[in-house]
């Protein structure tokens, strides 16, 4: 057997070791968005159609069609999709191998591998089974790099053709993707003779990634996710770049105190040391990289670091200004500098050995906080008090369990750390709209509304409540700028549908309902409530029907109480 063969077994055994743990894990956090009610995965024309528009302002056909696929293989069986994850991130190990192996020498290579295989920072891509689709795209990045590297070994046009195929896809599969030509660039500058016909070959990948960018842009006109920064503006983010890039460093150094949910104190002046102390850190690296640029392991993975960090420094706004998960591809330059000094001592096996035990603890350690989303909103509460978003989250914990006074108290402390956070806002009015405090309500989707005038969600909230409060005119108006404002909002269709129900507008009411339905097979809501429509008619086989079938989706009490 090849060696290749064997560490490629390796890498998948230390991966299973280091995430065993994760098999037992609940779906959480996004993955009820994107994978438990994602209407645009559950049929092949829907995910089809995600070729030519965003899905929640992101645009990543081939990743939508990989959870359609995941879906029809799976279902909803969270154990299935966190396998999926383990293999990925194992595949992504071992292509950092053949890469790394290409260009170093191979113990270096190996280890590299082997300690990302297992690094706890890297529990944001692997334990989210969300994140971890985006993985498909990582590994489309690195397969295409080592094919251009088998191209410039060979001078093979075959291994171009191959890696710009590749590179294509992953054009498609995540923004990560958009900065293989400038890795190319590197690799050209350190590794080639620095002459123009050197960068031939990579120009053409900045020109297919122009192409792309003109097809997403110019003619699909999707741009950035969000079109605000996180810090408010683009200047209040940049001066916080800094202290989050050491930050980040921190993590790959000291992986403890890891959480998807970090609060930020944003810097806001260039004279905050804050700033400029990080920002002079920043540059002392920057001369012992040209200091030492005679030394190409140093000057790549300086490369390597800067290049693949640029979808995440916020210069197109992210939601975050930053997350353990954006350092993932990063990490391997400081991973590859750790493991360089360990292979450095006489006693290095001993040193590895500890090192990969601390690790692979670390990690199982950091997997249980991913078990549900209770341990998940938990830990970052716990470790950020005032993470707007942990706090909201654990009240929806709360708020599904029924436990209103707890749902309630961390709403209230959500909108607190964050006045504008339009989530927490939207929450805290379905829930004074669940217990019957309607203008309370009124008031909390009015401010999530002030804060998100397009908010098509809170406008369908804003239709429950005023459907409870017996004002029927402005529910529908509420629901129908909901439909406007995001004509394949299934629930729009469905709460629509059931208030003309409710007014004895069966036309109307049917025509909503299987409009809810074809835009969301799976949303057994409409089923329910088509159910009613048809008891009301005096067809109570049809609804029979349609209980059963609400009730196949979703065992709910009251859907089984109307089964005969």
């Amino acid at each position: 057997m090849k060696r290749a063969h064997l560490v490629a077994i390796g890498l998948l055994l230390l991966t299973f070791i280091a995430y065993a743990n994760i098999l037992d894990n609940e779906f959480v956090w996004d993955d009820s968005r994107f994978i438990q009610n994602a209407p645009e995965t559950r049929t092949f024309a829907r995910a089809t159609e995600s070729l030519g528009e965003d899905v929640y302002q992101i645009y990543r056909p081939i990743r939508t069609f990989a959870y359609y696929f995941a879906y029809r293989l799976f279902g909803l069986r969270p154990w299935a999709y966190h396998l999926l994850s383990i293999l990925l991130h194992a595949a992504v190990s071992f292509l950092l191998y053949l890469i790394i192996r290409k260009l170093f020498p191979e113990p270096a290579a190996l280890l590299t591998a082997a300690l990302f295989a297992i690094h706890p920072n890297n529990v944001g891509r692997v334990a989210n089974a969300t994140a971890s689709f985006d993985l498909i795209g990582v590994i489309f990045y690195l397969l295409s790099f080592y094919f251009y590297l088998r191209f410039r070994e060979a001078n093979s046009r075959k291994h171009l053709m191959v890696s710009l195929l590749i590179f294509a896809l992953g054009l498609f599969s995540s923004e990560e993707a958009y900065t293989l030509p400038f890795l190319i660039l590197v690799y050209e500058f350190v590794f080639q003779e620095r002459k123009v016909s050197t960068y031939k070959a990579g120009a053409i990948y900045l020109a297919l990634l122009g192409l792309f960018l003109f097809l997403r842009i110019g003619i699909l006109h999707i741009g950035a996710r969000i079109s605000t920064y996180p810090g408010g503006s683009a200047w209040v983010t940049f001066l916080s770049m800094p202290l989050a890039l050491w930050t980040y460093v921190s993590f790959i150094f000291y992986p403890v105190s890891l959480s998807p949910f970090r609060a930020i104190t944003f810097v806001q002046s260039a004279s905050d040391f804050r700033f400029w102390l990080p920002l002079l850190g920043i540059l002392l690296v920057a001369f012992l990289v040209y200091r030492f640029r005679n030394k190409k392991e140093i000057l790549f993975f300086a490369g390597w670091l800067g290049v693949t960090m640029l979808p995440f420094l916020n210069i197109a706004p992210l939601p975050q200004l930053m997350a353990e998960r954006y350092f993932y591809l990063p990490s391997v330059a400081l991973l590859f500098g750790i493991s360089s000094l360990l292979l450095f001592f006489k006693q290095k096996k001993i040193l590895i050995a500890a090192v990969i035990i601390i690790l692979l603890s670390l990690t199982w350690w950091q997997n249980s906080f991913w078990q549900n989303d209770f341990t998940l909103m938990g830990r970052g509460a716990q470790l950020n008090p005032q993470s707007s978003q942990a706090l909201n989250n654990l009240g929806t914990w709360y708020f599904n369990l029924q436990q209103y006074n707890d749902a309630h108290k961390y709403f209230l402390a959500s909108v607190k750390a964050d006045p504008e956070s339009h989530r927490a806002w939207v929450n805290l009015g379905v829930l004074y709209s669940s217990t019957g405090n309607y203008n309370q309500s009124l008031f909390a989707l009015q401010q999530a509304l002030r804060l998100t005038p397009g908010n098509y969600n809170a406008y369908e909230k804003l239709g429950i409540t005023y459907m409870r409060m017996n004002e029927t005119e402005k529910a529908e108006e509420a629901l129908l700028t909901s439909i406007r404002l995001e004509p394949r909002y299934y629930r729009s269709y469905a709460t629509l549908g059931s208030l003309y129900g409710n007014e004895g507008r069966y036309d109307l009411a049917l025509q909503y309902l299987e409009k809810s339905i074809e835009l969301n097979p799976t949303y057994a809501e409409s089923y329910y409530n088509l159910g009613i429509l048809y008891d009301n008619l005096g067809q109570p086989a049809k609804a029979q029907e349609y209980y059963r079938k609400a009730y196949a989706l979703e065992p709910k009490p009251y859907y089984q109480e109307r089964i005969r």
